[in-house]
């Protein structure tokens, strides 16, 4: 699944901030969620987090990307 990285540099997985930096602000992560771990890539680099809780995945496609629409 995808999600975009918030303002200020956060992303909410299962119930779990995940903090990126406001650097990253507006990009897009791929995440896959383990039953104990969360892998995200970012720049073709993967990051492994430790899930701090058991909940399941309840939005697969929460916070889109932006798509530019055309301005007329």
């Amino acid at each position: 699944m995808q999600r975009r990285i918030s303002a200020t540099g956060a992303v909410m997985i299962c119930r779990q901030g995940i903090s990126f930096g406001r650097t990253y602000a507006g990009r897009t992560v791929t995440v896959h969620v383990a039953d104990s771990t969360i892998t995200v890539e970012l720049d073709g680099q993967a990051r492994v987090i430790q899930r701090t809780t058991d909940t399941p995945v309840r939005n697969v496609k929460a916070n889109k990307p932006y798509e530019v629409s055309a301005v007329v």
